[in-house]
């Protein structure tokens, strides 16, 4: 059944909710009534106007209901405002299911007026503008499956788990890469036709953006394969996107053909560029919560710059719904989290603050921005004399650092000691942060080179996890191939 389907989205907290939730009025009506009662307004959130698809596709539906498709349209949402009323420190005409935040928040409001002096006469009614204040945002951490199998390291290891997702793929399989190579995108579509013959939808997507001559050969390399895939009859499973979703990250979302599951690759490798010469790092995840989250950062990274919905943005936040409700495969479990943007910092702090053992970090540069994001908290780590001396590695130097840090490096401030060394044999590529045995972060982020802002959360994403010896792993596995 087609119909149409009306919406409100709170720009308080970011909720959205079914058009005959709220009475929803234009400003200047609201604006009269303010001349006669006491009205309170609360100032929108400048980082909560994004829908979030998979939260509104999911908000829109009954428990029968299954949204399948959703229609772009060009029209622009109306800003309207809600009214709700607070007597006694209830609050009536808020739909049920409201975050806990926006109750706190419209509570808070009517105190701000309660408590607040007047000099007007009479029983003038007088007006405010509340600002609510935005809380640091922290990744939400779950029980996910995990196994020692799904650490991803090293080149060879790269090209064989992007050639396996390839050709086992059953229905969908999706690639975001930060840059694409024409010779290696080249040498990779043969085995994407493969797929595409037995009913693969493919979609190829890409994030550079920093260099606008870059950015232009990119997107012509991206219509001459179009323009191939056309040719050879396969445009309608093979999606070569033009758009560049501007991100950082480097991911893969595929099902497989001997179980139908859905699994999500994080981490370090540009796929569609890779020669697989480098130490890349990545993780795999075959938890449907994981993937469903990775489809929902890869639902808002296919919007355009106005924030609006194309047919790709509801496709994939459709897919991130019905794979978030599969149900979890056995197997170790760990606690786990998608990690995005300024996240990152999150994960810093804990390795400062908890680490008893050991901190490993790895990064393709180092930068002064590093010393602020990395080094410092390191040193903190060292000097609260747990015995740690932490180990960073990186390739190369950028911005105004000159490459004379070649060789081993020991920062020292105090008691502590932090290990700064390069490694360039093979090149190293992987972005890592591991302390003690259970704990690390595989992700696209920099950490000696870059600082995440939150305001851009989709610049950067990678997977945490804790437990089962993960953190171990990667480190021995590095240690083995005695990079240097």
């Amino acid at each position: 059944m087609t119909r149409w389907m009306s919406f409100y989205v709170d720009r308080v907290t970011g909720t959205p909710f079914r058009g005959r939730e709220f009475q929803a009025f234009p400003k200047v009506k609201l604006e009269e009534r303010s001349k006669q009662e006491k009205i309170v307004w609360l100032e929108p959130d400048a980082d909560k106007q994004d829908i979030e698809p998979r939260e509104f596709l999911t908000s829109l539906t009954e428990e029968d209901e299954q949204i399948i498709g959703v229609d772009p349209s060009h029209e622009r949402l109306s800003e309207l405002y809600a009214l709700v009323t607070v007597r006694n420190g209830k609050i009536e005409g808020l739909p049920t299911r409201a975050p806990q935040a926006l109750t706190q928040a419209i509570l808070a409001a009517a105190d701000s007026v309660t408590r607040q002096r007047t000099t007007e006469p009479g029983n003038a009614a007088v007006s405010h503008v509340f600002k609510v204040a935005t809380e640091s945002r922290e990744p939400h951490i779950i029980s996910a499956v995990f196994s020692q199998d799904d650490v991803i390291l090293g080149g060879d290891a790269h090209r064989d788990v992007l050639h396996m997702a390839i050709r086992k793929a059953r229905t969908r399989l999706i690639i975001h890469s930060t840059f694409v190579a024409e010779d290696k995108l080249g040498a990779m579509l043969p085995i994407l036709k493969d797929a595409a013959l037995r009913g693969v939808r493919i979609d190829l997507l890409w994030g550079q953006a920093d260099n606008t001559e870059e950015f232009k050969k990119t997107q012509d390399l991206m219509r001459r394969t179009r323009e191939q895939i056309v040719a050879a009859g396969l445009d309608g499973t093979i999606h070569i996107h033009l758009f560049s979703t501007h991100s950082h990250a480097k991911l893969i979302v595929a099902d497989d053909l001997t179980g139908g599951m859905f699994s999500a690759i994080v981490g370090s490798c540009n796929w569609l560029s890779s020669g697989f010469n480098s130490f890349d790092a990545s993780i795999r995840s075959r938890d449907p919560q994981i993937v469903s989250d990775v489809l929902q950062t890869l639902a808002k990274l296919s919007r355009g710059s106005d924030g609006h919905w194309v047919s790709l943005t509801a496709d994939f936040a459709h897919l991130s719904v019905t794979v978030g409700k599969q149900h979890k495969p056995t197997g170790m479990k760990v606690r786990a989290a998608l990690v995005l943007g300024a996240e990152h910092g999150h994960f810093v702090r804990e390795a400062r603050d908890s680490a008893k053992s050991r901190i490993f970090v790895t990064s393709h540069r180092l930068s002064e921005v590093g010393n602020r994001a990395i080094v410092l908290p390191a040193v903190a780590a060292a000097q609260a004399q747990r015995g740690i001396m932490p180990r960073l590695y990186f390739n190369r130097t950028s911005g105004t650092m000159t490459p004379s840090a070649a060789s081993d490096l020991v920062v020292t401030a105090g008691k502590g000691k932090v290990l700064l060394r390069p490694v360039h044999d093979p090149t190293l590529h992987a972005k890592i942060l591991a302390w003690d045995d259970d704990s690390v972060v595989i992700t696209s982020h920099n950490w000696l080179s870059a600082d995440s802002s939150p305001n851009q959360p989709l610049q950067e994403v990678g997977l945490f996890i804790s437990g089962g010896r993960a953190a171990d792993l990667v480190i021995q596995t590095f240690d083995h191939q005695h990079i240097s």
